[in-house]
């Protein structure tokens, strides 16, 4: 609720008080994993890295692993660290590959790291199947149109450039 409501720094507060008079209790795994997301909000990251990180390690459900992999992406990302947000993106994305906004994080990633045809070829494949079209058979940087390789790639640099300007976490 309190997140919901915008009381971030009450809603840190209460989850810190749980998790030090509860760390042992199965809803510590969702009350770790919201607090590191409460803690993303405000931009602290490492902290909001170290709560997910510990999610990890407590034997969450699959569903829980998976988001908490999707905020490990974000959290990195936010960080600056872009290899490790691009490692948790991806495992988040075998499961769910039709995300947009972790597909977009995961494109600006690579792009940050200069990996940029592969940024192009995956983002290109993933909208091409987010929006009904069939996907490109074998989509490769030779078999694809270049003046969509070109289209796509000043949308992501955009993106980077907006994101910049407002945030360091895609939302």
């Amino acid at each position: 609720e309190l997140l919901k409501d915008g009381r971030t720094s009450d809603a840190i507060d209460q989850f810190q008080t749980f998790l030090r008079q509860q760390p042992n209790l199965v809803e510590a795994i969702s009350a770790r994993q919201l607090l590191g997301r409460a803690l993303a909000q405000q931009q602290r990251w490492p902290e909001a890295i170290e709560q997910q990180r510990q999610v990890l390690t407590m034997n969450p459900s699959a569903t829980q692993r998976l988001d908490t992999h999707a905020l490990l992406g974000e959290a990195y990302f936010g960080a600056g660290n872009f290899q490790d947000a691009i490692a948790h993106c991806q495992e988040y994305l075998r499961a769910r590959p039709d995300d947009g906004r972790v597909l977009t994080r995961l494109g600006i990633a690579f792009i940050a790291t200069e990996r940029l045809d592969e940024a192009v070829v995956r983002r290109l494949a993933r909208l091409d199947k987010c929006f009904g079209a069939e996907p490109t058979p074998q989509l490769t940087p030779d078999t694809l149109p270049i003046e969509k390789v070109a289209a796509d790639l000043r949308r992501l640099r955009r993106q980077r450039a907006g994101i910049a300007q407002r945030s360091p976490v895609w939302r």
